[in-house]
């Protein structure tokens, strides 16, 4: 992610008096995980581990005998791995478009998308085309903007027909 603008001044002094960098001023990407607190990643894995520790429970209930506890115990395993399955999508869904200053989730909104650059390369015997374009994102809690770089590569056919292939 490359900021839009800057929060300090052109000085500096602003920036050491109000602690350290936030993260969405660095020119690092950061990645999913890498945004969550200690908590969040904790839950986060809470979560992932109990999806397939559901399914494995409802696997096993089908030996159980069948006088009830069997069908019961299967049912809240299924259960079990829904609700997680549920509210692990919730935590990564909510990570994902959270504000990289003030890491509120849900906040992201998306500005506009522009085209930036275009180059044509030969990658082995094909000749590819690679576009780069630049989505500017605003915070609806704390007002701040970033943008984020994403490069579309196709193979290209004809001149002037491109056979777009996303990556």
């Amino acid at each position: 992610m490359v900021p839009a603008e800057s929060h300090a001044s052109e000085d500096g002094a602003d920036a050491a008096a109000s602690g350290p960098p936030r993260h969405g001023d660095s020119d690092d990407a950061p990645g999913l995980f890498s945004g969550m607190s200690t908590r969040v990643r904790w839950a986060a894995g809470v979560l992932a581990a109990g999806i397939p520790l559901g399914l494995l429970l409802a696997a096993l209930a089908q030996f159980l005998p069948d006088g009830g506890i069997g069908k019961v115990s299967g049912h809240l395993a299924m259960t079990l791995a829904a609700i997680s399955f549920l509210l692990l999508s919730v935590i990564l869904y909510g990570q994902g478009t959270s504000c990289p200053s003030c890491r509120k989730w849900w906040s992201k909104a998306k500005l506009g998308k522009e085209f930036v650059d275009r180059e044509v390369f030969e990658k082995g015997d094909t000749l590819v085309g690679k576009s780069l374009y630049r989505t500017t994102y605003r915070c609806a809690n704390c007002g701040h903007k970033w943008q984020v770089s994403e490069e579309e590569e196709y193979q290209m056919s004809a001149p002037g027909r491109p056979q777009r292939h996303r990556k």
